[in-house]
């Protein structure tokens, strides 16, 4: 990491909730420029919710401001060359009824929900993460469950599965290695299960004449931990073992 990262702390539209908030960091990698959002759009499952989504996408997008400073001439989200955006998106699966929804979501039957995914409908037609690459959705929907269960939503809600819970990226050299619900182990304690990709990023490496990284930045292993000493008389023991 070339260039200390910045991040900003911006509200989402006025038409949605309050209380949903998106962050963003950057950093520079050798010489390439990474932005991270996350975000968490509004929620909601009529067609004002999913206009409001779509707005605070575009609000986010054009909104987000860096700081400019002399080593860092990155000021907007797309003045940077790699984009990673996550988070609960909340677009929903529409158009089908919950019971057939729900019963292709527990049989992992996902072609019919894809279709139907409001996420993807949308970017087709240009209205949100237009030109970003999100891997194949391979994987259960992640919302909603019971609390403390892995039963979908039973509440009087009656929320029909969903893929929520996404990582898109923006830019090339981006491959999306792998992009699973991360079930390795039982988190319950959420109505939503976590996602997680694994991406390879190429790199555009320094110039020749780049200053090198500052010292304070630079940790070596006596200045974050000591090493210990091992005693002469315990030694041989030592290598003997």
């Amino acid at each position: 990491i070339r260039r200390p990262p910045r991040s900003t702390l911006m509200r989402s539209s006025a038409a949605s909730d309050v209380y949903k908030r998106q962050v963003a960091v950057r950093l520079r990698l050798d010489d390439t420029s990474v932005c991270f959002v996350c975000a968490h759009l509004a929620a909601g499952v009529d067609a004002d919710a999913l206009e409001k989504r779509c707005t605070d996408f575009a609000d986010v997008s054009a909104g987000l401001q860096f700081d400019a400073t002399a080593t860092a001439n990155c000021v907007s989200l797309f003045d940077h060359e790699r984009i990673f955006w996550f988070g609960d998106l909340n677009f929903r699966v529409s158009g089908l009824p919950r019971e057939r929804v729900l019963a292709a979501a527990r049989a992992v039957e996902l072609e019919p929900l894809i279709a139907h995914d409001e996420l993807l409908v949308e970017q087709r037609r240009g209205r949100v993460f237009a030109a970003w690459h999100e891997a194949p959705l391979t994987f259960a929907p992640t919302y909603k469950y019971d609390i403390g269960s892995s039963t979908y939503d039973t509440s009087a809600k009656a929320r029909a599965p969903a893929w929520c819970d996404r990582v898109l990226c923006f830019g090339g050299g981006i491959t999306v290695m792998r992009y699973s619900r991360y079930d390795h182990v039982d988190l319950y304690i959420s109505d939503h299960r976590p996602v997680a990709a694994l991406c390879h990023m190429q790199l555009v490496p320094p110039p020749p004449d780049a200053p090198p990284l500052p010292s304070k930045n630079r940790r070596t292993r006596s200045a974050s931990k000591p090493t210990p000493t091992v005693p002469k008389k315990n030694r041989a023991a030592s290598s003997k073992g």
